[in-house]
């Protein structure tokens, strides 16, 4: 049975109203007028774990560095340790002093899988490697 989630509260529900029963919110409107920059930024809120690092994985695909503060966000208040390994691998991708700057302070991180994510973008940046996504990857 498919289900249905709306992007402001998050709220699921098995019948497509177009409106959110639960927040009123124009699920619609929403739909229709976001660009897909901004769902996949609005699905970085998503309270299902699958959803955001598919949106942080897609959006250090893109290469659009408007999406480093949502990711720094995300990074910085997460507990999820997988997501924050994508969140780091996107930050990678998208590149600039900022991510990196952020990316350096988890080096040290008490997870080793964020830890190790962090210290192999460290080292690649060190070593000039590039961190390169293939068109098949995208």
């Amino acid at each position: 049975m498919t289900r249905y989630c709306c992007p402001n509260c998050w709220g699921n529900f098995s019948i497509n109203y177009g409106i959110c029963p639960e927040c009123k919110f124009d699920i619609d409107h929403f739909y229709k007028e976001q660009t897909y920059f901004q769902k996949l930024v609005a699905a970085l809120h998503s309270p299902e774990p699958l959803t955001r690092d598919r949106a942080a994985s897609i959006l250090g695909k893109i290469g659009d560095s408007r999406a480093v503060p949502q990711l720094l966000e995300l990074l910085h208040t997460t507990d999820d340790y997988y997501s924050m390994r994508t969140i780091i691998e996107s930050l990678e991708l998208l590149g600039g002093d900022e991510a990196y700057q952020a990316i350096q302070m988890y080096a040290g991180h008490k997870s080793v899988i964020v830890r190790n994510a962090a210290r192999d973008v460290c080292a690649r940046r060190r070593t000039g490697i590039e961190f390169l996504v293939t068109k098949e990857a995208v």
